[in-house]
């Protein structure tokens, strides 16, 4: 089994993910590999993009056009940064992303499942999505990621437990 998964997210943001589906995927009983790459914008901007390959043999992932199974774009980013994505991901591939934050006609001949979230949606509350479909992914009980997550964020801020619950009620 071997999934590449893909991120356009604050780097902060990412932190806190990246600690989590860490612990997530040695659950799992499987290794993964994360690399931070960049992409330049029309406005000569560089816009990161991490990419985490997940398999059950340890190996470096290697770009490549249709190899992304699951993409969250949690920034605004420029068409000519999105036509890009939009060849790395496989047919009938997964992208979370907020409102307006994409175009989604770019993506349309890849056909991709995708799932949008309103723009008020808080930094917990789309970790927590991104989080619930990478871990039913790896078929990791919702029971298993509420322990990871409490492990991983030690203080009392329940605000992401909660978010969770929440998102893999439904």
């Amino acid at each position: 089994m071997e999934y590449t998964f893909a991120f356009i997210l604050k780097e902060e943001t990412m932190s806190k993910l990246k600690e989590i589906l860490f612990e997530a995927i040695k659950s799992a009983r499987m290794s993964g590999v994360l690399q931070k790459l960049y992409l330049r914008t029309a406005e000569n901007k560089d816009q990161a993009v991490y990419f985490l390959s997940v398999s059950n043999v340890p190996s470096k992932p290697e770009l490549s056009e249709g190899f992304i199974d699951y993409m969250a774009i949690v920034e605004n980013i420029d068409e000519d940064a999105q036509e890009l994505v939009s060849r790395l991901l496989k047919s009938n591939a997964t992208i979370v992303t907020r409102t307006d934050d994409i175009d989604p006609a770019i993506f349309v001949e890849k056909l991709p499942i995708l799932i949008t979230l309103d723009k008020s949606k808080n930094e917990a509350e789309v970790i927590a999505y991104i989080l619930n479909g990478i871990t039913k992914m790896l078929s990791l009980k919702k029971e298993s990621v509420i322990k990871i997550i409490r492990s991983v964020i030690k203080e009392d801020n329940t605000e992401l437990i909660e978010a969770y619950k929440m998102v893999s009620r439904k």
